[in-house]
Parts: structure tokens; sequence; C-alpha cells
């Protein structure tokens, strides 16, 4: 069977009932072959064995799911072995996503003009920065948004200079003012405005807090020192990967049980283009938070899916941690649907797990339970000061009410 590494020298335990599913469709087996951004000396011989036999339609709509277009077509629209079927959708697919990924940093290009020229320090998140700095092609890579981290003190500057753009505001923070977006950013899990350009078709996220969870602060401290290194962001093409944004991927890749491939896809090229210094910085970051599980897990799963090599800083831990990460493997890349407060039991105990410290577990299954669900911002006194922050408090048993038994009952 070609299978992922499983037995590589990261000793994570036996295949674990999702690498099991994985391997049993012979499309999964070739998409976790085909999207190693460094692919294998033996590719076209392992190909050979497993693409005659591929539904062609299927792969590729696996490999667009997965956001891994880009690194399949790659790997195999250039071997005989493959289908000529399958290497001709592959490779529209692949043309229609570079078309996209282009067309999608130009209009970061844009908004950082914009931004820069409004004078808001912006540093440009995943997307096709990412795809830069970790595969020299913005069009590498499958982005459906543009994420970019501007400064806290700066929204209402931020705000107008995208909206002068075209970017139209939408989301949960449609109708706030600046004043009302800081009493969000400060005290719920909302942590980012979008937007929408109609002409461009492009969708927006302006950050102004990195994460979610406010204890997080060594890693968003790394952050807002790069948003003063690169105050412009405008030369986003040729900057080099920091190590604070290296953790930033690796924690949003688990956060989100790296339901996608592309997320670990990520994980394998920071370990191709990182150096050992690097690693140590990103681990250094994660521990002084609490979170060094969540940046252990996507290298390791990346050496033992992808094949990419473990950064030689990361292994003590990551054997010595074998057994834990073992665990946290077998709430990654299930059925659970990624979408955003998705109180399912295997989200929440994925979140949980990833945090170093018991206090800050529950901590973090607290926020989860009490913060407001989708739609119900507009039911909170958003007002500034003690009057409005009363209120909110009130409002925190209602929810966990609710919010508690959406979580127990499974519901979606």
């Amino acid at each position: 069977m070609d299978s992922p590494t499983f037995e590589t020298a990261v000793r994570l335990g036996p295949p674990s009932a999702v690498e099991r599913d994985l391997m049993e469709r012979l499309e999964t087996r070739l998409l976790l072959l085909a999207a190693r951004p460094a692919p294998p000396a033996d590719l076209g011989e392992r190909v050979a064995r497993l693409a005659p036999a591929v539904d062609a339609e299927a792969f590729v709509g696996l490999a667009a799911a997965h956001r891994v277009v880009p690194h399949a077509a790659r790997s195999l629209v250039g071997l005989d072995a493959v289908p000529g079927d399958l290497r001709d959708r592959l490779r529209r697919r692949a043309a229609e996503n570079a078309r996209r990924q282009l067309a999608m940093a130009a209009a970061l290009g844009r908004v950082l003009g914009a931004l820069g020229r409004a004078g808001v320090p912006a540093l440009p998140l995943k997307g096709p920065a990412l795809a830069a700095a970790l595969f020299g092609d913005p069009g590498q890579r499958t982005s459906i948004d543009l994420d970019v981290l501007v400064d806290p003190g700066s929204l209402f500057e931020s705000f107008a200079a995208v909206e002068g753009e075209g970017f139209v505001a939408s989301g949960k923070v449609r109708e706030l003012t600046a004043a009302q977006a800081a009493v969000v950013a400060a005290e719920f899990r909302v942590h980012d405005a979008a937007f929408w350009h109609p002409g461009l078709r492009v969708s927006l996220e302006l950050h102004w807090r990195p994460f979610r969870d406010r204890r997080l602060t060594t890693l968003a401290d790394a952050l807002t020192m790069e948003l003063a290194l690169n105050p412009t962001g405008l030369a986003w093409r040729d900057r080099a990967l920091s190590a604070a944004e290296a953790a930033y991927v690796l924690v949003h890749g688990a956060a989100h049980g790296y339901r996608r491939l592309g997320w670990l896809v990520d994980a394998a090229g920071l370990a191709e283009r990182l150096n050992e210094a690097a690693w140590r910085e990103v681990h250094a970051l994660a521990a002084a938070d609490g979170v060094e599980a969540a940046v252990l897990l996507g290298p390791a799963l990346a050496h033992r899916w992808l094949g990419a090599p473990l950064p030689d800083a990361l292994r003590p831990r990551v054997d010595s941690e074998a057994d834990r990460l073992g665990r946290l493997a077998g709430w990654c890349l299930t059925r659970t649907p990624d979408r955003p407060r998705t109180l399912h039991p295997a989200t929440v105990a994925l979140g949980a797990a990833l945090y170093d410290r018991s206090a800050d577990r529950l901590r973090h299954v607290w926020r989860l339970l009490t913060s407001p669900a989708s739609g119900e911002l507009a039911e909170v006194d958003l007002r500034p000061g003690a009057v409005g922050r009363a209120r909110r408090l009130a409002a925190r048993p209602a929810r966990l009410v609710r919010n508690g038994a959406r979580w127990f009952t499974g519901s979606r």
C-alpha cells in the first residue's frame, strides 16, 4: 500500500482511525502523495500504481475541497502514468486557480497601498503573501479571501481606507462605529471586520487582533512587532516569513484541526523554508503562551503524512510529546464541518487540548460557551463603559445555556 510515512522516525503510534479512513480511498492516497511541496524521488513509480484506478472527477474535486490543486497539478500533469482525463482536469483547474490568485494578489496590493497612504501599519497574513514566501509564487496556493492585520488603534482609518478602494463592509461589524468595534475587539471572540468588493469579487478581513484568545500575548506582541518593522506591508512579495508569522500559520491550522490538507501543506512548506534558529524562536513563542502542542502538531503531521523534514529544533519535543500528539491527530482531518462557532464536541476538545496548561483549557471552553453566537451581537449593548460592560456580563448566563445546549446536542 502506498501510504503516508506512518513508519517514519517520529513515533505517534500506529495509524489512527482517521488515517485508516484516509487510506481506504485511492483518491486520498494519491492526493497525499501529490500534494507534497517536495515530491519524493520515486514519485513516478508510486503514481503509476495509483493513478490509473483513480476517478478523475472525484480526485480533482477532492483536491479543490482541500485547496491543494496547484500542488497536485505541479506533481501530476507532467507524468505519462497519469491518465489524460485527469491531467486535463487538473491543468484547467490549476489555470483557473492561478488567474484567481493573481487577481487576489493585485487586490492585496491595492489594499496595502490604501492603508499605507492612510498611515495605517498593516501586515498581510496567509493568502498570496504566504504563497510567495513558501512557494515563490502567489498562485501556488488557494485562498478564498485576503487577511490583513492592522493597528487596533487605527480602526476608523482602516475602514475608511478600504472603503475608499470600493470594499463594502459586511458581516458582524457592518453597522458598528469604530468605538463599538473597539468594544467588540476587546471583549468578544470577534477580532476582524469583513469586507466585500463587488467589482473584484474579493473578500477581505481586517484583523485587529491576530488571535481570538487574548491570552496569546507573546505571539500577538511578536506579530505587532512585525507591523512596526514593515509599517506599509508593501514589500510583501519579497519578505521572508518571520518566526511570528510561522507560529501564526501553525496555530491557525491546528485550531482548525487541519481539516483541509492545504493547511498541512503550509506546515510542510514551513519545514522546508525555515532554518533551525527560526524554528527555535517559533517554539519559544508558542511555549511562552502555553500552546506548544499547536506548533508541534503541524510539523509532526506534515512529516508523517507528507514526508516533510522534521526540524531538528522540534524533534526532541515532538518525540517526548508523541502520545499527546497522536491523540490530537485523531481529531484532525475529521468530517466535522469547518465552520465558525461550531460547538461540536470534537472541535471543543481539540481546541482545549492544544493548550499546555489546564487553567487555559478551562478558560478556552468557558470562552466558547459564553461568547455570543453568530447573529447575536445586535442583542448586546455595545456601549463602552461600566454600564455596557455590566449588561454584557448579565447576558452571559443565557448564552451559556444556549451554547451548552448546542454543544451537548451536537447541533451545528
